[in-house]
């Protein structure tokens, strides 16, 4: 096990509150103008609450804080902590993956994309299977709008 110094603490932490601050500008400067754009155009939206309009800026601001600062903290840690053997290593085996998926053709890169992201492919489908749906219950104009509601 390695010890770790009090500078190599101080750099992951800079490179996490870096991280943290670039997710926090990054998706700041789409959520407030996005917010501000539906504000001025769309009736529905102005009518709702000013802490749903936030909950909605939270929702897109706090994930890509955490996952910006995730990435930089990990990209700290591969850069200063592997050294030696275990960064050798690391990069024969990135390299290898690298030449695999150069060498295979467009129909096994989809294939193993698929085999990767399966669970997500079944919830999307699912997902879009439900947005049809309610797509076509809810353009029968015989129906009324409660029972649209209830068949969705």
């Amino acid at each position: 096990m390695k010890i770790v110094t009090e500078e190599q603490l101080a750099g992951h932490n800079r490179a996490t509150y870096r991280g943290a601050t670039e997710g926090f500008l990054g998706s700041a400067a789409f959520a407030l103008p996005a917010s501000f754009i539906l504000n001025r155009r769309w009736s529905y939206y102005r009518s709702l609450p000013l802490s749903l309009k936030a909950l909605g800026v939270v929702i897109i601001v706090a994930p890509c804080v955490s996952i910006q600062a995730e990435r930089r903290g990990l990209e700290f840690d591969r850069e200063v902590n592997w050294t030696g053997a275990g960064r050798m290593e690391l990069d024969r085996v990135a390299s290898e993956e690298e030449a695999r998926w150069s060498s295979l053709s467009v129909k096994d890169k989809v294939a193993d994309w698929a085999a990767r992201h399966k669970y997500g492919i079944i919830c999307g489908s699912w997902a879009l299977s439900l947005a049809v749906a309610g797509a076509i219950i809810s353009r029968d104009k015989s129906l009324h709008f409660f029972l649209c509601v209830v068949y969705r």
